[in-house]
């Protein structure tokens, strides 16, 4: 593990004020959460968005295992927060808020694991934001890991950021659009 990494994120939650809890907005939420996924392993720390076109979009990193940020934002709460890892595992899970649930479901047949992170804040509030940093390596032979996420709100609004190959550079076909 790279240890100025693993500090560099741990040093970066505190400055998300904790995402702190709000009370319920008034109003229909119409709107699906914001997703962000940003490699910090890659030359130019790339940041892929959803909503956004990332569709068979990849991140050249330098080596594996490789450091994300991954953060899902809803303004009328986030219910729960998927990050799906296919061909990789992931490592060295730190959430924000502190105290979210999680559980990963490890599919070795179809060589995923799935994260899923769901909040739980007191009556009459919602959870607007939730950070997660981990590192993914590599899970099975020859698979090159990619990543993707999903978020619901508490309305019931749906948003997916399409998968993001994580491919070394100087290995194989490390080209990027």
């Amino acid at each position: 593990m790279k240890n100025g990494k693993l500090i560099f994120l741990l040093l970066l939650i505190p400055l998300l004020d904790g995402c702190p809890t709000v009370p319920v907005p008034d109003g229909d939420d119409l709107d699906a959460p914001r997703l962000t996924l940003k490699v910090l392993d890659s030359p130019g720390s790339p940041t892929f968005f959803a909503p956004g076109n990332n569709l068979g979009t990849c991140a050249k990193v330098r080596d594996l295992p490789a450091n994300l940020i991954l953060s899902a934002n809803d303004s009328g709460g986030v219910a729960s927060f998927s990050v799906n890892i296919f061909g990789g595992k992931s490592l060295d899970v730190i959430v924000e808020p502190e105290g979210t649930d999680y559980e990963v479901i490890r599919d070795t047949e179809s060589k995923t694991e799935t994260l899923t992170f769901r909040p739980d804040p007191p009556f009459r509030m919602v959870q607007p934001s939730l950070v997660v940093t981990m590192h993914v390596d590599e899970g099975f032979d020859s698979v090159i890991p990619a990543v993707s996420a999903s978020a619901i709100d508490e309305s019931g609004n749906r948003r997916e950021l399409s998968g993001i190959d994580l491919r070394k550079l100087g290995v194989g076909l490390a080209v990027c659009p």
